[in-house]
């Protein structure tokens, strides 16, 4: 199957719109399950760095995903 998330072709009917351009993959598809199924909402989001995310070791702020979470 596909990798966690990559561009969609076009057209395709599981892709997901994120900052206006379609995505697809395993991690898309087992969020749109997990909501249905535990009857929850989300939103994607890509964050500006598009990195999983460190600590930066001097500051001990995270970037990337988890100081985007960290921050919410």
């Amino acid at each position: 199957g596909p990798p966690y998330v990559q561009d969609a072709e076009e057209g395709s009917p599981k892709a997901e719109t994120i900052n206006n351009k379609q995505y697809e993959g395993y991690a898309i598809d087992l969020i749109r399950a997990l909501a249905e199924i535990l009857k929850f909402r989300y939103e994607f989001e890509m964050v500006k760095d598009i990195g999983y995310g460190k600590e930066d070791v001097n500051t001990k702020q995270w970037d990337g995903l988890i100081g985007r979470l960290l921050t919410r």
